[in-house]
């Protein structure tokens, strides 16, 4: 029996090619409601085509079956995370994704709400989405693109459960 969590998660460019490089981005468009601006989705899919990423081609194809959404604002932005922090409403979204140390800072002083990597995992963990031996695994392969801390206090967490 699979939980569905119903969160609302904006995500910018970071998490986004994080997510996809360890293979966790799919089961989290299944269980949760992802959402990327307009300049994420440049700085991942257009430029990542450009310059022959394969993650950017997995990403334009999950757009196009709908598993990601766009999200644009009026106003243009240099960056994806501005135009995340202009797009962010608590009454539209739980929580910003991010794995970028400087705007977590910016997010903190906003007091807007983030999620890192690895924390998807504790929480499809915690709604029984994954196994533990499953949540370990897929914190394992996420090990390789998040820092050391992320990865031992998530590490910790799921240990403690066993």
């Amino acid at each position: 029996n699979i939980t569905i969590v119903y969160m609302k998660i904006l995500m910018d460019a970071d998490c986004l090619i994080k997510i996809t490089k360890c293979g966790l981005k799919h089961l989290l468009c299944q269980h949760f409601k992802i959402f990327i601006s307009a300049k994420v989705k440049e700085e991942v899919v257009d430029k990542g085509i450009q310059k022959g990423c394969t993650d950017a081609f997995i990403v334009r194809d999950n757009i196009k079956k709908g598993l990601l959404t766009i999200i644009k604002h009026e106003r243009a932005y240099n960056r994806g995370e501005q135009e995340i922090v202009a797009l962010f409403k608590p009454s539209s979204y739980n929580a910003i994704a991010t794995d970028d140390a400087r705007f977590i800072r910016v997010l903190t002083m906003a007091n807007v709400p983030y999620i890192l990597p690895a924390v998807f995992i504790t929480i499809m963990y915690n709604n029984k989405i994954l196994s533990l031996a499953l949540a370990l695994q897929k914190l394992q392969e996420l090990s390789a693109f998040i820092s050391y801390d992320e990865y031992m206090a998530t590490r910790l967490y799921l240990e403690k459960k066993k």
